[in-house]
């Protein structure tokens, strides 16, 4: 978890930040665009955004939910 800022209405508001936090993931191998792209052309897409060369999933956005099908498209995901 790192924090972050975020733009308001995912960047309609280019101005307006909001505080949050961010799990914030490097892959090991291969590259961060490659496990963004990956990780939203799963059956169940996981739409995240890239940052300061990490995959960033932010926490505002995240339901309690939703944490083990994440966990799972990311491990199987890995790159």
């Amino acid at each position: 978890m790192i924090q972050e800022e975020d733009q308001v209405g995912g960047g309609s508001v280019p101005t307006q930040l909001l505080a949050t936090y961010a799990v914030a993931v490097t892959p090991k191998h291969g590259s961060v665009d490659a496990l963004e792209a990956a990780m939203r052309l799963r059956d169940r897409p996981v739409i995240g955004r890239i940052a300061h060369d990490r995959y960033l999933l932010d926490a505002r956005t995240l339901r309690e939910d939703e944490f083990a099908c994440i966990v799972q498209a990311l491990s199987e995901t890995a790159l």
